[in-house]
């Protein structure tokens, strides 16, 4: 779900041929709907996963079942599809900038996959999911599969790997944005790979750069692991504020509340 203006944005994808797309206006609350083809629609239904993600003036759409996956962005204006790139199971993945990473679990382990077959097999029996976000110019997408990781008796719901808020123009996801997003990618186990394009989706080499939520998990593992401060500072707040994140934490001991600022860049 999405807020734009004055008006609500929900995507569907639980059709298997197409991503639905319903827009409700809080003014009079007007609704119109659009629909965008899925890739992969000569696979049968009950073979294919599938989702999608709203930046900007663009959809991202992805399908895929454990022999190959599809990814499309498209316009969302006008459903021109202006890129297209594929992974096929026995040949290496040639738009990622990072190894295929497999991250989380109730060890948080890290490992690296060697081959295609092993990352299309992963994300095929999971949730896929696919996020960008865009920074300085530069589109920042990451895909692949995840699980959720139950946190002390709670489930937390949303995607995972280290993903920003989505922006969809000047918009910000529903409900605590930065709070609900930050808890999805901490809660989840993931097989991901990350991939950098240009303004035309192009895909370009570089480096990924860590972001705000990255910046904040590895402050809360070097709280964790300072024995001091493991006991008594627990809890927290995270909110998105201008174009930066504020987590906010409170020290027991102290009796402190503590704002700390983290970027995307």
């Amino acid at each position: 779900m999405y807020v734009r203006d004055n008006s609500i944005v929900f995507s569907f994808d639980n059709n298997n041929e197409f991503t639905q797309v319903l827009t409700i206006n809080l003014n009079d609350f007007s609704a119109k709907s659009k629909a965008f083809k899925k890739p992969m629609i000569d696979v049968k239904p009950n073979d294919k996963k599938s989702n999608s993600f709203i930046n900007g003036n663009h959809i991202f759409i992805i399908a895929n079942n454990k022999e190959k996956l599809v990814l499309n962005i498209v316009n969302y204006n006008n459903k021109e599809i202006l890129k297209s790139y594929s992974i096929l199971k026995d040949e290496p993945i040639t738009f990622k900038n990072t190894p295929i990473i497999q991250e989380g679990g109730s060890y948080n382990n890290y490992r690296e996959l060697e081959k295609t077959k092993k990352f299309l097999r992963k994300i095929n029996v999971n949730e896929v999911g696919v996020s960008v976000r865009k920074l300085n110019g530069i589109y920042h997408l990451t895909l692949g599969g995840y699980t959720l990781q139950s946190n002390g008796g709670t489930m937390m719901m949303g995607g995972f790997g280290g993903l920003p808020i989505t922006s969809f123009g000047n918009v910000s996801i529903f409900f605590n944005p930065a709070q609900f997003a930050y808890n999805s990618i901490s809660n989840t186990k993931s097989t991901r790979i990350e991939s950098l394009f240009d303004e035309h989706f192009n895909h370009i080499e570089g480096e990924i750069q860590e972001n705000a939520f990255d910046k904040i998990k590895k402050n809360e593992k070097e709280i964790q692991d300072n024995v001091f401060n493991s006991d008594s500072e627990k809890g927290g707040t995270i909110f998105k504020y201008k174009d930066y994140f504020i987590k906010g934490t409170y020290n027991y001991e102290s009796k402190i509340y503590t704002l700390k600022k983290f970027t995307d860049n």
